[in-house]
């Protein structure tokens, strides 16, 4: 994740400064540049979306959905 933060930052489509409350946290924005740039992925990606999710019913989605759900709790590290 780190490593794509870095490129969106040395691409301007992001900008990230240091929170002036907390200077251990990092604030991210979006540039107008990235903005511009999630306009013209967005079409992509609902195509995409549509595509892969093509034949499946809405009750086998949300079972999709909470199945991943379980998988991403069960990777996190314990609190």
């Amino acid at each position: 994740v780190a490593r794509i933060i870095d490129l969106l930052e040395r691409k301007n489509f992001l900008v990230q400064t240091t929170n002036q409350q907390d200077r251990r946290r990092v604030d991210r924005a979006i540039t107008s540049q990235g903005q511009v740039l999630l306009l013209a992925v967005t079409p992509i990606v609902l195509h995409n979306r549509s595509t892969a999710l093509h034949g499946l019913s809405v009750a086998a989605i949300d079972q999709l959905r909470q199945t991943l759900e379980v998988i991403i709790s069960n990777c996190e590290a314990p609190a």
